[in-house]
C-alpha cells in the first residue's frame, strides 16, 4: 500500500467515523418505516391512533349533525301546538239566520190623518197598515201610534171610575201624541200569552190584561187598559213606578210586547 492518499474512492470499510453523508444507493424500494412527514397520502395501515385528522374519503352521504340551523323545516316531534291547527279568526262564511217576522198590535192612523171631523174613521188594524198582513213595515201614508213617556214625567194615569172586574182595574194613561181617532174591537191576550208594555232602556214593565182603547180622542193621547189591581191607586202605582220618566229630559221610548207563557 501506498502512504500517498489516492483519488479514487476506497471500497474498504473503515473503522474511523465519517463526517460525510452516506450515498449507498439501493436498488431494492424501502419499506422502512420513516420518521419524517410525508406531503404524500400514506396508504399504509396502521395500528397505532393517530394525531393527524383522517382524510378518509366515503360515497355514502353524511348524517353527521350541524350546530348550524337550517332553514329547512325540520321533522322532529315538537310539543309545541301547531299554528296550523288554532282556530282561523277570519268570519264564517255561514249566513246567519234571518229573524223572525213579528206581528204588530198597534194600530195606525190612515192617510190623511185623524181630526174631530173624522177621529170615529181614521185609524187603521195592524194588517191594514203593515205589510205582510201586519207583519211587515208600515204602508206608505199610514203613521203608526208611537209610545212613550214624556221627558220629566210619569204616563199621569187617571180613573175611569169603573168596577173592579176579575182581571184588575181599569185606567188611563198618557202614552202618545194626539193625532189619533178611536181603535176598536178590544184587545186581549190569546190563551197561553200575556201582553204588556216595557221600557226600551231597562226591559222593565208591567202586564195589561186587557186593552181597551189604543187611542180615542183625536186630541188626546191616552191609552185607555187595565192591570191586575183592585183599585185605582194600586193600579196606577204599578204603570208610574214601572214607567217613571221623572229626571230624564227625554222622553222614553216604550214597545209593547205579546208574549207566549211557553217561551
Amino acid at each position: 500500500p501506498s502512504s500517498q492518499p489516492s483519488s479514487k474512492p476506497s471500497l474498504q470499510p473503515s473503522s474511523e467515523l465519517s463526517s460525510q453523508p452516506s450515498l449507498t444507493i439501493s436498488s431494492q424500494p424501502s419499506i422502512e418505516p420513516s420518521s419524517q412527514p410525508s406531503s404524500a397520502p400514506s396508504l399504509q395501515l396502521s395500528s397505532a391512533p393517530s394525531s393527524q385528522p383522517s382524510l378518509t374519503i366515503s360515497s355514502r352521504p353524511s348524517v353527521e349533525l350541524s350546530s348550524q340551523p337550517s332553514s329547512k323545516p325540520s321533522l322532529q316531534h315538537s310539543s309545541e301546538p301547531s299554528s296550523s291547527l288554532k282556530p282561523s279568526p277570519s268570519p264564517s262564511n255561514v249566513p246567519s239566520p234571518a229573524p223572525e217576522p213579528v206581528k204588530k198590535w198597534v194600530w195606525c192612523s190612515k192617510p190623511g190623518g185623524c181630526s174631530r171631523s173624522n177621529e170615529a174613521s181614521c185609524m187603521a188594524t195592524p194588517s191594514e197598515c203593515y205589510t205582510e198582513d201586519g207583519y211587515g213595515s208600515p204602508k206608505p201614508g199610514y203613521t203608526p201610534i208611537e209610545l212613550f213617556v214624556a221627558a220629566g214625567t210619569h204616563p199621569q194615569c187617571r180613573d175611569r171610575y169603573l168596577a173592579p172586574t176579575s182581571d184588575g182595574y181599569e185606567i188611563r194613561c198618557k202614552f202618545h201624541t194626539a193625532g189619533f181617532g178611536r181603535t176598536k174591537p178590544y184587545l186581549r191576550p190569546p190563551s197561553g200569552s200575556t201582553m204588556g208594555l216595557y221600557r226600551e232602556d231597562t226591559g222593565e214593565g208591567f202586564e195589561i190584561t186587557f186593552l181597551r182603547h189604543w187611542s180615542w180622542r183625536s186630541h188626546a193621547n191616552y191609552v185607555y187598559l187595565r192591570v191586575k189591581a183592585s183599585n185605582f191607586r194600586a193600579a196606577r202605582n204599578i204603570v208610574h213606578n214601572a214607567m217613571n220618566n221623572v229626571g230624564n229630559d227625554q222622553r222614553l221610548p216604550v214597545r209593547f210586547e205579546m208574549r207566549s207563557l211557553f217561551e
